[in-house]
């Protein structure tokens, strides 16, 4: 199996007072939406340190980088893997505990392609939440473990469980994305990841997590295709498959 993607300390966000927001994708997503969660995080006067991973970049992906960074607080690592869009969107989880290593940071890993209507650290103010606990976009009431767990909107502390989590997470998708034939599009492998390394750290730690629920519109505005209309969302529930 593969050791994963390590990161040259010049790749790594720099280690300071600001928590890291975490994004990977490849080259078309990159240049089709790092602009939204930058310009709409800074508009929202979120105080955060943005990390890209983009993978497979191009020339031009590479300029673009290099301008966004002369206008945000960001940084940006670069990775060449074999075509997978289940690793293009896993990318951000298999660095996300070396950045934290490295930045000893809460991490924030999100969609790219995700607009910030408020800041999210309005979240541990009258929203409730607190700073020293996993935030996840959990749903009970949907059959499947994978379908529980979104991928696109996590909070992560540098505590003890912040950092087992990470790691479990890490090595689940290694295991499945990294080992046999590599690039393999299993989809939905991040869900299964993030459920399974929740089961295993809730076992080990009696740290609460906590849930975006009603409060996710209030800071994020999701694209079109993450929002299925009730009759979708009936068929979801009661489908057998």
């Amino acid at each position: 199996m593969s050791a994963g993607p390590v990161l040259d300390r010049e790749q790594l966000p720099p280690a300071g007072q600001s928590d890291v927001c975490l994004f990977s994708a490849d080259s078309s997503y990159f240049l089709d939406f790092a602009d939204i969660p930058l310009r709409s995080a800074t508009e929202a006067g979120w105080d955060v340190h943005f990390h890209f991973h983009v993978m497979n970049p191009t020339p031009e992906a590479l300029d673009r980088a290099a301008m966004l960074r002369k206008q945000f607080p960001m940084s940006v690592s670069f990775a060449d893997v074999p075509p997978s869009k289940a690793l293009y969107a896993s990318g951000r989880y298999l660095i996300a505990e070396q950045v934290m290593q490295h930045c000893d940071r809460p991490i924030w890993i999100m969609d790219i392609d995700l607009a910030y209507e408020d800041s999210p650290s309005e979240l541990f103010g009258s929203m409730g939440w607190r700073r020293d606990a996993l935030g996840l976009r959990y749903t009970d009431d949907l059959a499947l473990p994978w379908q529980r767990m979104t991928a696109n909107a996590m909070y992560v502390p540098p505590t003890g469980q912040g950092r087992a989590y990470l790691g479990l997470v890490a090595h689940f998708l290694k295991l499945h994305l990294l080992s046999g034939p590599v690039g393999r599009d299993l989809w939905w492998v991040d869900q299964n990841a993030l459920i399974f390394a929740l089961l295993e750290t809730s076992e080990r730690y009696s740290e609460p997590w906590q849930v975006w629920g009603p409060r996710l519109p209030r800071i994020l505005r999701l694209p079109e295709l993450y929002k299925p209309s009730a009759q979708e969302r009936r068929q979801t529930l009661t489908s057998p498959q």
